[in-house]
C-alpha cells in the first residue's frame, strides 16, 4: 500500500531522524501553525525495547541512504519488511530467553555453594 493511498488520521505526527536525535513534528489539523520538537538520541534508551531499537535503526539506515543520493530499496534495513521486523524481534526475544536461563543458572550456583558453606 503506497502512503498516498492510506488516510491519515488528523492526530498523525511525523518522526525522521536528524543528526543526534529524532525530530518530531505536531502539525495541527486545522491547517495552522504546528509544533516541531528534537529529541536528542542520548534522552531515547532504548533500553530492552526491540521494537524501539529497530525503529531508530530504520529511521537513521533511511536518513544515510537519502544523503548517499541512494533510492531506498525494498528489504533492506532502510525499508524493511514484516518479516525482517519480526525476526529482529524474535532474535531479542530469544536473546532475553539466554539470558534469563543463564541467571538461573548462576543463581542456583551461588545458593548450592551456600548450602554447603553454612
Amino acid at each position: 500500500m503506497r502512503a498516498s493511498e492510506y488516510p491519515i488520521p488528523d492526530y498523525a505526527a511525523y518522526l525522521w531522524h536528524r543528526g543526534d536525535g529524532l525530530m518530531l513534528a505536531l502539525p495541527d489539523a486545522n491547517d495552522a501553525e504546528g509544533q516541531m520538537l528534537f529529541i536528542p538520541l542520548t534522552k531515547l534508551d532504548a533500553g530492552e525495547a526491540p521494537g524501539w531499537k529497530f525503529l531508530l535503526h530504520t529511521l537513521a539506515q533511511r536518513r544515510s541512504a537519502v544523503q548517499r543520493g541512494e533510492h531506498i530499496k525494498f528489504a533492506t534495513n532502510a525499508k524493511p519488511t514484516a518479516q525482517m521486523l519480526e525476526a529482529a524481534l524474535k532474535a531479542s526475544h530469544v536473546r532475553e530467553t539466554v539470558d534469563v536461563v543463564e541467571e538461573d543458572i548462576f543463581a542456583e550456583t551461588t545458593t548450592e555453594e551456600t548450602d554447603e558453606c553454612v
